[in-house]
């Protein structure tokens, strides 16, 4: 298993977590406090994508991988808080 992949998931995994942290910012200048058990799961989302990719038989090259990956962390993390949000409140 070629894991070149799963690291560049796990990249892309921190670009999403970076944008989501600014994102965070106010217009305000108020801003959420550092969470690192939301940025790590961001970047283990994003080495598990690159490894369900790899597991397919789908290699793309880097800068595909990273956009791809990006695009599919950031939709699976979102769906998920969707869910969490609508089950719990």
């Amino acid at each position: 298993m070629d894991l070149t992949q799963i690291g560049i998931g796990a990249l892309a995994g921190i670009f999403v977590a970076g944008a989501g942290y600014l994102k965070s910012y106010s217009n305000t200048g108020d801003k959420e406090s550092f969470d690192g058990k939301k940025f790590a799961s961001t970047i283990v989302l994003g080495g598990l994508v690159g490894l369900i990719t790899t597991a397919s038989g789908q290699e793309p090259s880097v800068i595909e991988g990273m956009l791809v990956y990006m695009g599919i962390t950031g939709f699976v993390e979102n769906l998920f808080k969707g869910i969490k949000r609508g089950l719990i409140g």
